[in-house]
């Protein structure tokens, strides 16, 4: 390790863990305590909830909050001050090929969104499948004498599985069309450094822009 690389991490390093792991933990156990406000709700909420849709549903929302605050906030405020860092430093440094390269940003933009949609979307859906097949196994397993006492266990089984598959064929769509985001988000970013690539030599063939220039700045994209 080269001398001063472990105080320059220090610095970095202790305001990202507070965020990615810290943070997480703090709202954790201050969210614990208000899921017993369930126990305060009118009577009529209860007989539109089933056992298993709850259970699902807290399980669920609880480790989409950790991972929304934790890891994932860090690597976007990350993310968000590399991208404005680099803008800076590449209109300071050859403003002509920043401006260029800053107008394939909404094609990047429209790719991140068209990602953000299809993740809200079907995880939506992937969620409200699974709390169905929840529901049905806590029915079965509480009544589960009753179940054997009439014989159906391969009709509740079968009512289990149709709920799996469904739940399959969202998670294959949800694979499909976050796969299709993801490529779009390397196209648009290739796209983009192509773009650069090829007015970066034009400017260095016509305004005796300086090799270092455009490869600082292809570095960035």
């Amino acid at each position: 390790m080269k001398n001063g690389e472990g105080g320059d991490e220090l610095p970095e390093g202790s305001p990202y863990q507070s965020i990615t792991e810290d943070l997480p933990q703090t709202k954790k156990t201050k969210i614990g305590p208000k899921i017993l406000s369930i126990l305060r709700q009118e009577v009529g909420w209860f007989d539109e909830q089933s056992v298993g849709n709850l259970i699902t549903r807290l399980s669920n929302n609880v480790d989409s909050i950790e991972g929304g605050i934790g890891e994932r906030l860090g690597h976007f405020l990350q993310n968000i001050s590399t991208f404005f860092a680099a803008v800076v430093i590449s209109l300071v440094a050859g403003w002509k090929l920043a401006l260029v390269g800053l107008s394939i940003t909404p094609l990047v933009l429209a790719a991140f969104v068209f990602l953000a949609f299809a993740l809200r979307t079907f995880s939506i859906r992937e969620i409200a499948s699974y709390e169905v097949a929840g529901t049905i196994a806590t029915e079965v397993f509480t009544a589960i004498r009753t179940v054997f006492a009439f014989g159906g266990q391969e009709k509740e089984c079968a009512r289990y599985e149709k709920e799996l598959q469904a739940s399959s064929r969202i998670s294959f769509l949800k694979s499909v069309f976050v796969g299709l985001g993801t490529g779009a988000i390397g196209c648009s970013i290739f796209i983009d450094a192509a773009i650069c690539f090829y007015y970066g030599v034009k400017l260095i063939l016509d305004e005796n822009y300086e090799n270092g220039t455009v490869v600082l700045f292809q570095q960035f994209v």
